[in-house]
């Protein structure tokens, strides 16, 4: 039995401007999700570094709770990744989930997160 699976571009690549915030999209969680987050500093690291935020709803989307939250490091020119993954039952009755980086000061850094879905068994 195969599985049926999607790649989803969960956050194109994008600049996190300092003191800002990147929010995706919401996305099923299906029968479960793996990906992987990268949050690139530049010449010059941000003075606090960047946090990749996964959020979860039971609502649909309406309203959003923090599941994880990892840091990434302040180093110049180094890129961060943070591999994810979601089950059917994650956190209890959550069906979506969207990501979100955030916290840089004084530097801005490249984010992106890609994953794959598990659409059909």
């Amino acid at each position: 039995m195969a599985l049926s699976k999607t790649a989803q571009t969960v956050q194109a690549s994008a600049s996190n401007t300092a003191g800002s915030t990147t929010t995706s999209s919401a996305f099923d969680i299906n029968y479960g999700v793996s990906g992987v987050a990268t949050i690139a500093n530049g010449g010059t690291g941000p003075t606090v570094a960047c946090d990749f935020v996964i959020e979860l709803s039971s609502d649909g989307g309406t309203t959003w709770y923090e599941w994880s939250r990892q840091t990434a490091g302040t180093a110049n020119s180094t890129t961060y990744r943070f591999p994810f993954a979601l089950g059917i039952g994650t956190g209890g009755d959550f069906a979506k989930y969207r990501v979100k980086f955030t916290g840089n000061t004084a530097q801005t850094v490249t984010v992106q997160c890609d994953a794959q879905t598990t659409a059909a068994l």
